[in-house]
């Protein structure tokens, strides 16, 4: 009996801590919440490091998700990551929609080519890159459900991208091309002024063994149909033969054609003064341009002695600051970029500005990495949200009043843009008060079980 007298005491107790402890979580839900409404309000440009991505068919590796799941603060700058294909594609898709992302930011170079699976990878990317350039036009479809148009077009975003040079050291045919033909969609190219732009053509290696095997006395017999079959020629012949060099001549001359004319095309308002049907012979012939000559010529519009991307989001900054934020070290700070990025004039009348800095509309980096771990950890709480919603609907009717008088209503999830910083606050709320449901349900469980005992006792 003397149990049975303690145990309101207990249970006012252990009531007492879990509700401490679910206003000490809703607290810390509702803070992060905040953080999370005050971070989707900045600005931020998309970063691609080229340089040290990995673009295969389908990743077989971990990497990508060892990735996702490393912290934020760790440092990559050094690792190669390997990405699908299709990842990189539905993530710069998702980033042209994305009214966060105002800019993209694209980095070549640092002594390693762009590893890619071929061409077919280049070109789905520049396509999704062409997207992103178009992201700001209106696509207008028959408006089946009379939806109000808004009233403004979206605003254009800007791409900058950046390269110590454009002649890779990575072997295989045409790959300067790959790489220019990449930067050609980005509307603000940068080559450091002791770079190099190689636009060789492509070209194609292939080795015959017919002459090593017969050292050792082994002779290859090959029946085939047609003369264009040339995989076995490699072990019957000693060079190309007439059908085996037009078969390759004419792949390569299909793909050099349509690179050459997107790259005219994509660089058309810089280009236009040059005949089409002359000018990719020239250049050819050319050999390796100096950074001058290419900017002379049409192919990059900026010099820069190193990566101005820095620097483009403290200006940035210093920009958006209110006149009553700013002050004398912030004005000195804005000016001495302003001088650092403004060559003299005779300098000026050469090689032109080093960067621009006006444009240029972000004020923070996310590297396209970071951006698919947000990705999916958004994916992750919407279908926490889901289930979420579910368990409070398990919730009994009394319950739940009492809960809503409290202002912990049951809402359904939504995904409308209008109410994204409403609910992210609310849902914390309603997982806090699942927390405390599922808190105040084990205590009146642990009741029921003892009076259930004390009664078999008596």
């Amino acid at each position: 009996m003397g149990a049975v007298q303690r145990r309101p005491f207990r249970s006012v107790v252990l009531v007492g801590a879990a509700v401490g402890y679910t206003v000490s979580s809703y607290q810390q839900r509702l803070q992060q919440a905040r953080d999370e409404v005050e971070d989707s309000k900045t600005k931020k440009v998309l970063v691609l490091p080229f340089y040290r991505m990995k673009i295969v068919e389908e990743s077989k590796s971990n990497s990508l998700r060892s990735l996702l799941s490393t912290p934020p603060t760790s440092s990559l700058s050094d690792k190669t990551v390997e990405m699908s294909i299709g990842d990189v594609v539905d993530l710069i898709h998702q980033a042209s929609k994305d009214p966060q992302i105002v800019a993209l930011y694209g980095i070549l170079g640092h002594g390693s080519g762009f590893s890619t699976g071929g061409w077919a990878h280049v070109e789905e990317i520049r396509k999704a890159l062409l997207v992103f350039q178009q992201s700001h036009r209106r696509h207008y479809e028959p408006n089946l459900k009379h939806k109000a148009e808004p009233e403004e077009a979206p605003p254009v975003k800007p791409m900058y991208l950046y390269t110590n040079t454009f002649a890779s050291p990575t072997t295989g045919g045409g790959a300067d091309m790959k790489e220019y033909y990449l930067a050609s969609v980005f509307s603000h190219i940068h080559l450091q002024p002791q770079g190099d732009l190689n636009l060789f053509g492509l070209h194609a290696t292939n080795s015959f063994y017919r002459d090593f095997l017969a050292k050792y006395g082994i002779a290859v017999h090959v029946w085939k149909h047609g003369k264009y079959k040339n995989f076995t020629n490699q072990f019957t012949h000693s060079a190309f033969n007439k059908a085996h060099a037009e078969n390759v001549s004419g792949v390569l001359l299909g793909i050099q054609q349509h690179v050459c004319s997107g790259m005219y095309n994509a660089r058309y308002g810089r280009l236009k003064e040059y005949d089409y049907s002359t000018f990719w012979k020239m250049v050819h012939q050319a050999g390796s341009l100096p950074a001058s000559i290419a900017q002379r010529i049409g192919f990059v519009d900026f010099l820069p002695p190193l990566n101005p991307l820095d620097d483009l989001l403290s200006y940035r900054r210093h920009v958006n600051k209110d006149e009553s934020e700013n002050s004398e070290k912030d004005a000195k700070e804005k000016d001495a970029l302003v001088a650092k990025w403004t060559p003299t004039k005779a300098m000026l009348e050469i090689i032109g500005p080093l960067t621009n800095l006006e444009q240029f509309p972000a004020t923070k980096a996310i590297s396209i990495m970071d951006y698919s771990r947000k990705k999916k950890e958004k994916e992750n709480e919407k279908e926490q949200r889901m289930q979420m919603y579910e368990q409070l609907m398990k919730m009994p009717s009394g319950m739940r009043a009492l809960f809503g008088k409290a202002g912990l209503d049951v809402v359904r999830p939504t995904t409308s843009s209008g109410q994204v910083n409403k609910y992210t606050i609310h849902s914390q709320c309603q997982l806090t008060t699942i927390s405390f449901y599922s808190s105040f349900s084990r205590i009146l469980m642990k009741r029921r079980l003892r009076d259930v005992r004390s009664k078999l006792l008596c």
